[in-house]
């Protein structure tokens, strides 16, 4: 089945050196499952790629959305040089599969480039979630809440466990390995990630010996917070009256529709995420080669009790 874009690109023709008003022509690359609503688990790289397209319009740029399966990063690869050699692309932007070295087969054509990337700090040129202010602001808000304990529904990777571990040590809390509730995913759609999130739920149940407001949990993942709320609420247990409750959660998404009463949330906007991109690359086609590496960071928004509403945290 041909696959088709569900947010079409402000242009599909020209741009670059041909494009009779002189616009730039930026290419947004993502996976293809990552986009289509038949795949993916979330709305984040749907909405990513949204946010990317009509702010390039702000700048007077037109886009070329790329879609890109799995295995196939050559083809890609060459449908750009292809543009480029054309004259109808003048930069691009990665929104995914960085770990294919992509950024730098793209850099090598002299072509601006920039990314998104999880948990990859270390870059001018690739933008990513600054994972340690995501930890610390959940491990603080527990702690000020009240909890004793500390307990992590996710598989971390990326140096969390130590930036866990070591946060959760300065407030002199006993926080092991075993604090740490991992999941296991038998595909990306929905329905696997919000079964892993349940599973969570009773595991946790079960791991921990007397669940009370003494008890802290971070979801790093707002999919499988949704699995863990329903099925927590499920069992008896409320967020914000029989344990305290923080999740990643993404700015517009519907994930946690319904369910956030009584928990803390710590909100990623892929609008914010898309014009510091747009920014970088702007500098970049500016003759700025070198800038400081950089990330973004949560907002904290504070639980929302019954008929209220959330508090964002300055």
């Amino acid at each position: 089945m041909e696959y088709k874009n569900p947010f079409p690109p402000v242009s599909e023709q020209g741009g670059g050196g041909m494009n009779p008003c002189g616009l730039k022509t930026v290419g947004l690359v993502f996976g293809r499952k990552l986009i289509d609503p038949l795949w993916t688990s979330t709305a984040f790289y749907k909405m990513l790629l949204m946010n990317l397209q009509l702010l390039a319009r702000t700048k007077r740029w037109q886009t070329r959305t790329y879609a890109m399966d799995d295995l196939e990063p050559v083809r890609i690869l060459e449908e750009i040089r292809g543009d480029v050699q054309a004259r109808e692309l003048d930069a691009v932007i990665w929104g995914a599969f960085l770990g294919h070295g992509l950024c730098e087969s793209t850099h090598k054509m002299n072509l601006p480039t920039v990314g998104f990337a999880q948990g990859i700090a270390d870059h001018d040129t690739i933008l990513s979630i600054d994972m340690n202010s995501l930890i610390h602001a959940g491990v603080d808000f527990l702690v000020k809440a009240g909890c004793g304990r500390v307990w992590v529904v996710g598989s971390p990777g990326g140096g969390v466990e130590d930036i866990l571990l070591k946060r959760t040590a300065e407030y002199g809390l006993d926080f092991r390995m075993e604090n740490i509730i991992g999941y296991d995913l038998e595909s990306s759609d929905l329905f696997a990630y919000e079964m892993a999130g349940a599973n969570s739920a009773e595991k946790l149940l079960k791991t921990c010996d007397h669940i009370s407001l003494k008890d802290g949990v971070m979801v790093l993942d707002d999919v499988i917070a949704c699995g863990f709320v329903n099925q927590m609420i499920e069992m008896g247990f409320h967020p914000g009256r029989n344990f305290h409750l923080i999740s990643h959660c993404n700015k517009g998404a519907p994930t946690l529709y319904g369910l956030t009463e009584g928990m803390a949330l710590l909100e990623i906007d892929s609008a914010e995420i898309a014009m510091k991109l747009l920014n970088r690359l702007d500098e970049l086609m500016g003759g700025v080669t070198h800038g400081d590496v950089y990330s973004i960071r949560p907002n904290l928004i504070l639980p929302r009790l019954k008929g209220g509403i959330h508090e964002t945290v300055p």
